[in-house]
């Protein structure tokens, strides 16, 4: 059986061709569209089916990016929050995140790069948000808080939750290592901080627990800008 990383590198080999037929199709919907609009100028309903082919050719986008991130063998220059943005557009797709979750992001665009692997990078953010968001799935108050900072030395990631806080064995502090559980929320999705932890100290960056308590939690991950690789 092929492991993940082999499944994503077939379906990003793909995804460009499958990307190509869509959007050309869409291509056909939008000049119908358009001809229908200049025909019949008073039908405003033509409107939400044009807003709703774009919708499509912006999830297609995004799956494409992620396909050919996930696929890649290469190190690339890679933006934390453009990275995120397209995680968590795809994210949508979980009815859950995208209902019940009251959701405040703040991704600068002007946030720098990071050398190396979007599938490590992936991998690392998006087991923090999922467990972050499982957390919050029996919770009062579902509130999800995503920032990125940066300063001299550091690109910083705030993943803020009003979940369940995280629990420690007897007499022992919580260990965000210690998570490790098949996602209830999104099936066979294996959330593993250890893992998670280790691919951070691969690009020297931190993973920390910076509050937990009865409201909510809040975890930072700290890139350093400048770092050998």
């Amino acid at each position: 059986m092929l492991d993940e990383a082999n499944r994503w590198a077939v379906f990003g080999r793909l995804m460009p061709g499958i990307a190509h037929n869509i959007n050309n199709s869409l291509a056909v919907i939008f000049g119908h569209i358009q001809l229908y609009k200049f025909k019949h100028p008073g039908f405003k309903e033509m409107d939400i089916i044009q807003e709703q082919a774009h919708q499509i050719k912006n999830i297609i986008g995004y799956l494409s990016g992620k396909a050919c991130g996930e696929a890649s063998t290469q190190k690339s220059s890679i933006n934390i929050c453009k990275l995120l943005e397209n995680e968590l557009n795809l994210l949508t797709a979980d009815p859950f995140y995208k209902h019940e979750v009251k959701k405040t992001i703040d991704l600068p665009k002007d946030t720098p790069c990071i050398n190396g692997y979007y599938r490590d990078i992936s991998f690392a953010l998006l087991s923090i948000i999922n467990f972050s968001l499982d957390s919050m799935m029996e919770a009062d108050r579902k509130e999800f808080v995503l920032s990125v900072s940066s300063d001299d030395d550091y690109i910083t990631i705030n993943v803020s939750d009003t979940g369940k806080p995280l629990s420690g064995q007897q007499n022992e502090a919580p260990d965000l290592a210690s998570v490790d559980y098949q996602s209830a929320r999104i099936g066979k999705y294996i959330v593993n901080l250890a893992k998670t932890r280790d691919i951070i100290a691969r690009y020297h960056g931190e993973m920390s627990l910076i509050s937990n308590n009865p409201s909510g939690k809040k975890i930072q991950i700290c890139f350093p800008k400048q770092h050998d690789q």
